[in-house]
């Protein structure tokens, strides 16, 4: 949502932007090709059809070992590099770049930190947007680059929830709670927010039910893991087996499974 709103504001302030979300939910949207593909795409509309002879050399390059498009890192570092040595200025905003770090061979925080690294080779001036989780890599790469941190204060990121919420409830006719009440102890976690607008949202509570559930609705995420796993010791033997499958699977995985 943050990232969402820096480029429309530098979008109407008439700057040139390039944007790629790397989606969790959707494996394309994530790939760490994709997004260097994609924002390398971006680049040339703004200079197209003059392209960088360098540009059209490494396509060509490419063409001539039989691929179709750009499936090496350092071949796509180097046009995008390319591309932004001939833009006089540029906004690369990349969104949920934790979520790109589960891909297996691919060194987007490497890609990254070269690109950035190179500035002082080009002549136009790029200027690098990045969100993410917190993640050990992601901030000490950060950290090599001297890149300045921007936290959302814990009044922004309840805000944001309040408007998830209000989006949520605002076709439903039975609940009579409100955004600002749900959006109390969320600690400004989306996923929280997301928990108790399914417990007002759910046909088969009765009004009763709902207030008893919020009532005793447990504070923080880390309390909303614990009464799921309370819930789980009180389900089936075959229900159990399931949800450690689920959680073995996960958590052997290349994320964590709390993330």
């Amino acid at each position: 949502m943050l990232a969402s709103r820096v480029v429309d504001q530098l979008r109407q302030d008439g700057h040139r932007v390039v944007y790629f979300l790397c989606a969790f939910d959707n494996p394309l949207e994530r790939d760490p090709l994709n997004v260097f593909r994609s924002i390398a795409l971006q680049l040339t509309k703004f200079i197209f059809p003059e392209l960088p002879d360098k540009v059209v050399r490494l396509f060509e390059d490419e063409q001539a070992n039989l691929s179709d498009h750009l499936v090496h890192p350092v071949i796509l570092a180097d046009v995008v590099h390319e591309l932004l040595s001939v833009i006089s200025s540029v906004y690369v905003i990349i969104d949920g770049l934790d979520e790109s770090l589960a891909a297996a061979g691919f060194p987007i925080l490497g890609i990254l930190q070269d690109l950035i690294s190179r500035a002082p080779k080009r002549h136009g001036i790029a200027k690098w947007f990045l969100t993410s989780r917190k993640e050990g890599p992601i901030e000490e790469v950060m950290r090599m680059l001297n890149s300045a941190e921007l936290t959302p204060s814990p009044d922004n990121l309840i805000a944001d929830v309040n408007i998830y919420l209000t989006e949520r409830l605002k076709d439903s006719s039975s609940s009579s709670y409100t955004a600002a009440q749900l959006s109390n102890d969320t600690e400004g976690n989306f996923l929280v927010a997301k928990l108790k607008a399914d417990t007002v949202l759910n046909p088969k509570f009765t009004p009763e039910d709902v207030e008893e559930e919020l009532r005793t609705f447990p504070r923080g995420l880390t309390e909303c893991y614990l009464r799921s796993l309370h819930t789980l010791e009180k389900c089936p033997e075959r229900q159990k087996e399931l949800a450690r499958y689920v959680f073995l699977t996960s958590n052997t995985g290349p994320r964590d499974v709390t993330n």
